[in-house]
C-alpha cells in the first residue's frame, strides 16, 4: 500500500491575506485615531478660545470693579465734610431757635410786667 501524498496549501498566499487584513485593520485604526486626534485638537482650540474670552471678560469685570471702588472711595471722602457741614447747620439752627426763644421770653416779659 502506497502512502497517499498530502497536498499542502501554499502558505505565502495565506500570509499575504492575513497581512493585508491586518494592514487594513491597522489603516482603519490609524484613520480612527487621526479623526479622534483632529476632534480633540479642535476641541482644545475651542476650549482655549473660550478660556481666553473668559479671561478677558474677567479682566474687564475687575477693571469695572476697581473703577467703582475708586468712585466709592471718593464719595466716602466727600461724605465727611458734608456730615461736618450738616452738624454745623444743625448746631446753628439750634442756637437760632434758642435765641428766638429768648427773644420771645423777653417780649412776653415786656408785655406782661408783673
Amino acid at each position: 500500500m502506497a502512502k497517499a501524498k498530502r497536498v499542502s496549501k501554499p502558505r505565502k498566499k495565506a500570509t499575504r491575506r492575513k497581512s493585508a487584513k491586518n494592514q487594513n485593520y491597522l489603516m482603519a485604526a490609524m484613520s480612527d485615531i487621526g479623526k479622534e486626534l483632529r476632534r480633540l485638537t479642535s476641541g482644545k482650540k475651542k476650549l482655549r478660545a473660550r478660556l481666553d474670552s473668559s479671561r478677558r471678560e474677567l479682566l474687564k469685570l475687575k477693571a469695572r470693579e476697581d473703577r467703582a471702588r475708586d468712585r466709592l472711595t471718593k464719595l466716602i471722602a466727600k461724605e465727611g465734610p458734608i456730615h461736618e457741614g450738616q452738624r454745623n447747620l444743625k448746631r446753628s439752627i439750634t442756637e437760632i431757635k434758642n435765641r428766638i426763644l429768648k427773644v420771645k421770653k423777653i417780649r412776653e416779659e415786656i408785655r406782661d410786667p408783673e
